[in-house]
């Protein structure tokens, strides 16, 4: 039995209002040099819903990544965040790990210059901004929290050490004894911000999509994680703290950067694992994860981190 017809089975299972049912898998473009689409399988589904011919976007949590995530927690999200600019939530189906959300007819995955420019910016932004007036989430993993569930992995499973890991990990360390004790208020976040978790349209509408990783977090490290993606030098960060609080800040600039840094390596460890742990070979995993490592590399050693942590 395929794959496809596994899922029709599943489906017709689950709904009785939904017939005519096709399926197609989806080879997601991902348009940011810096991550990979890896956790799930993605679907397209065509179907009659009440009546009328309707569109699906299925995600199919992937067994290896289980291993790193918890469909239960990603489920939650999808449940409990409902917000205007992203695809609205069909159904959640626990026992075969299924998040089914409308799909998004017309949008394609952002580029960078579209990310970059100042009027979409502003648009994510205040998408930011409206998420962390929600209902706290059940969520509170943060950077700190996954950098080190991520090391503990590698031990755990004895996986070989990436490339220059004292230095990485001590540079962690020393950045996280600064960050972790500052006073902060926790809301919910989107956090993950590749390029290819922004949608578009032709009337440059955007949607911001992949509720997986999203908790309650800082929100300077979730725009730590936006600026890691979109910003290319490290004055560009200060538009962006403007737009955000309304007033320009250094320490809120200086503590936004240190987190783009922790992001770079979060992600760089992450696609690391999946390097070594994932069966799929056409995914280069370990292209994604040295353009992160690169990326942490180059800041630490280019600005004076001991002076960036003095006023944050």
């Amino acid at each position: 039995m395929s794959k496809n017809t596994d899922i029709i089975e599943i489906i017709n299972n689950n709904f009785r209002d939904i017939s005519s049912i096709n399926i197609s898998e989806l080879s997601l473009a991902v348009a940011s040099p810096s991550r990979k689409a890896i956790e799930h399988r993605y679907f397209q589904m065509e179907c009659v819903h009440d009546n009328e011919n309707k569109k699906f976007f299925l995600k199919n949590i992937l067994e290896e990544s289980e291993q790193l995530l918890q469909f239960e927690k990603i489920s939650k999200n999808y449940k409990s965040i409902e917000l205007k600019d992203t695809a609205n939530l069909f159904s959640v189906l626990n026992n075969e790990k299924f998040i089914i959300l409308d799909y998004l007819e017309d949008y394609k995955t952002a580029n960078l210059r579209q990310l970059r420019d100042k009027n979409n910016i502003t648009k994510i932004l205040n998408f930011k901004k409206n998420l962390s007036k929600l209902k706290r989430l059940d969520n509170s993993e943060n950077v700190f929290s996954n950098i080190e569930k991520y090391i503990n992995y590698i031990d755990n499973k004895k996986l070989p050490k990436f490339h220059k890991f004292e230095f990485f990990t001590n540079s962690f360390y020393l950045i996280k004894k600064k960050l972790q004790d500052i006073d902060k208020d926790l809301v919910p976040c989107h956090v993950d911000n590749s390029a290819s978790n922004f949608m578009i349209n032709k009337n440059n509408d955007i949607k911001i999509i992949d509720l997986d990783f999203c908790s309650n977090n800082d929100p300077l490290s979730d725009l730590g994680s936006f600026v890691a993606e979109v910003c290319l030098f490290k004055n560009e960060i200060n538009p962006i703290i403007e737009e955000y609080y309304g007033v320009y800040k250094q320490n809120l600039a200086n503590r936004c950067f240190m987190y783009s840094i922790l992001d770079d390596l979060k992600w760089a460890i992450y696609n690391f694992i999946y390097s070594k742990i994932s069966k799929r070979s056409h995914i280069e995993f370990m292209k994604y994860s040295n353009w992160r490592f690169l990326s942490c590399n180059q800041k630490l050693l280019s600005y004076d981190i001991g002076q960036i942590m003095e006023n944050i």
